[in-house]
């Protein structure tokens, strides 16, 4: 388990030694430090490497289990950065590969909380409480349509369309609100 993991002894001083490659992207310093604890848990005699099969055991370390593809993907990148062999990963070399894809997720979720709290900021502005559960908090159906036909142009009745397939007692939920914005948004 997590908790059982640690560390070698003095790990500022082998944190220090653990490199960020030139050119590589950068991370917060609290995920580089993160990346860096994790890599240290499996570096147990210290060298500044892990070997190609602790990549897994890392990974799982901060929180991420990579599927099979993944890591196979992983140490194929690895294997070309090291030109061919990968019998001990530098922390620059693991580095290179992961900052990459934890930037990505990073990126992901942010969007998504973005947009979370856009759809939130929007309901809000229509009169609904997306804190408040099932449609307590929701806006009234006819709301919804005259501020789609309003700002979009769509036909009433494709509006009614629209929430009506969604709304419980004449009023749309907050979370059903977020699907109609996602499916909107993935329709182009």
């Amino acid at each position: 388990t997590r908790a059982a993991l640690t560390a070698p002894s003095a790990p500022g001083v082998l944190m220090e030694k653990l490199a960020v490659p030139d050119g590589a992207p950068t991370l917060p310093p609290a995920t580089l430090r993160c990346l860096k604890e994790a890599f240290l848990v499996f570096d147990s005699d210290g060298s500044g490497s892990i070997t190609s099969t602790e990549l897994g055991a890392v990974l799982k370390h901060l929180g991420r289990d990579a599927t099979e593809v993944e890591l196979a993907d992983m140490l194929s990148e690895l294997y070309k950065a090291a030109g061919g062999s990968i019998d001990a990963l530098s922390f620059a070399a693991f580095y290179a590969v992961v900052a990459p894809k934890l930037l990505v997720e990073a990126e992901r979720n942010w969007r998504r909380t973005a947009a979370a709290d856009a759809d939130a900021e929007a309901f809000r502005s229509l009169g609904g409480d997306p804190s408040a559960a099932g449609a307590a908090g929701g806006i009234a159906v006819e709301r919804l349509v005259e501020q789609l036909c309003a700002l979009t142009g769509i036909a009433r009745a494709s509006a009614e369309d629209i929430f009506n397939e969604s709304a419980v007692d004449g009023k749309v939920s907050f979370e059903a609100f977020q699907k109609v914005m996602a499916a909107a948004v993935e329709g182009g």
